[in-house]
């Protein structure tokens, strides 16, 4: 399908506006768990670069957009006008089949069956003749036998929808880096020097969290994936919640490009159960590290995933002993996309008092390396290359950091597990001697 000078103009307005790129993070980090509640993270960089923004979901009749896009429509249909497109060019790039095309280009199938099915159910086209059967003249237009134009009462603002999601799934990669993230990103003003905000008080549920009246969503980086029968909140949340502490303190990003009024939230979660998985912790040596700085890396036979874990004994300002200690996630570079020219990592971190038996804090960030300084680290030969496998990352983007006095290695070992991605729990388990348990 040969588009318009005028009408690629409009598409490059559009998908160019700063709306667009916030609108587009809003939908992404709005993402929705596969079948059962759990996302199963095998490759690095998925949130931010690959994984599918399912805008479909919202074209259905009777389904609104985000509160986001919908302040967004507005300009669309604005610039529909002052561009001097014809509608009927826009019809088609929304819902006609290009039967020249190997596949249709935003849904990757020839035969039409997408485009017929929201060109039917977005509420988007009405038959002028109402004795014509809906269905059957829609097929017709859709496979290019009849114009749209003519034949149809067009909901414009509706149309205006469509195209908007539709640019959302043709923008296959808009966020590349965390400094693409941070380009959209608006922090509430109060903010720690990490970006991070007291919300302790926040009333949590799957894809986000609700303050003062405004509902937030979750970090990108974020994995939501549940854990128990209780399906109301992500794995890491219940861990959170699961502390018994009256102090306990809970940090994330307050993303103003996140937030919607509380009357306005859309949530696409589903209702899905997992079998209950806990795990036990014996650091009944736990004393004996205490002197000496540990580095402990362990890899996965079948993928070479590296899980690196450094202990190392630190004192405060006050004089009081504690460890520091840092679990790293490393995919094997020989897995990662060769198109990707930055590498993200899972980094947890946390301040262990063995006087108190607790950690201070324990808090969560994403590691950003370029891909030639990545491999280096992940080699770990720092005799030949002069770059050691804890070397530092060009990014730090803190997601979450929690802080009290009755944090034990317990919720430690939970957060830690349900923070990595999949290929790495069970290094995590094998390197701490950590057991699994499960309640069927």
């Amino acid at each position: 399908m040969e588009l318009s000078k005028e009408f690629l103009e409009l598409i490059g307005s559009v998908i160019n506006s700063d709306e667009f790129k916030k609108t587009n993070y809003y939908l992404r980090c709005l993402k929705k768990a596969p079948h059962g509640g759990v996302f199963h993270i095998k490759h690095p960089n998925i949130f931010i670069k690959y994984y599918r923004c399912q805008t479909e979901y919202y074209l259905r009749k009777g389904y609104n957009v985000p509160y986001p896009v919908e302040q967004f429509i507005p300009r669309i249909m604005n610039a529909f006008s002052s561009s001097g497109i014809n509608q009927e060019e826009l019809l088609k790039f929304c819902f006609a089949v290009d039967l020249d095309n190997k596949s249709d280009p935003v849904f990757g199938e020839r035969f039409g069956g997408y485009k017929c099915l929201f060109a039917m159910s977005s509420g988007t086209l009405t038959p002028i003749n109402p004795e014509s059967h809906a269905e059957a003249i829609i097929g017709e237009a859709v496979y290019g036998n009849i114009p749209f134009s003519g034949n149809f009462i067009v909901d414009e603002e509706r149309l205006a929808k469509v195209f908007y999601c539709f640019l959302v799934m043709l923008n296959i990669k808009p966020f590349e880096t965390i400094q693409d993230i941070l380009s959209v990103e608006e922090l509430v003003s109060g903010h720690d020097k990490y970006g991070l905000t007291d919300v302790t008080n926040a009333v949590f549920s799957r894809q986000g969290f609700l303050l003062k009246d405004t509902f937030y969503l979750y970090s990108l980086f974020l994995d939501t994936s549940i854990c128990s029968l209780r399906f109301e909140k992500p794995a890491i949340i219940d861990v959170f919640q699961s502390i018994q502490s009256k102090n306990l303190r809970i940090f994330m990003r307050l993303d103003k490009t996140l937030a919607v009024p509380k009357n306005c939230m859309i949530t696409t979660a589903t209702i899905d159960m997992q079998k209950w998985r806990g795990i036990t912790f014996d650091f009944s040596d736990l004393k004996a590290i205490f002197k000496e700085k540990h580095v402990t890396i362990h890899f996965a036979p079948d993928t070479l995933h590296k899980l690196l874990i450094v202990i190392t004994p630190n004192t405060d300002s006050t004089g009081r002993d504690f460890l520091n200690i840092t679990v790293e996630q490393l995919w094997n570079p020989e897995r990662i996309c060769k198109d990707d020219s930055i590498i993200i990592t899972n980094f947890v971190h946390g301040c262990y008092y063995s006087d108190v038996n607790s950690f201070d804090h324990i808090d969560f960030s994403v590691n950003q390396y370029k891909r030639d300084d990545y491999i280096l680290k992940y080699a770990d030969a720092y005799n030949d290359s002069g770059v050691s496998i804890e070397k530092y990352a060009d990014e730090h983007y803190k997601v979450w950091c929690i802080k009290g006095n009755t944090i034990d290695f317990e919720a430690w070992a939970k957060l830690v597990y349900y923070t990595l991605d999949e290929p790495f729990r069970d290094l995590f388990l094998e390197m701490t001697c950590i057991k699994t348990i499960e309640n069927k």
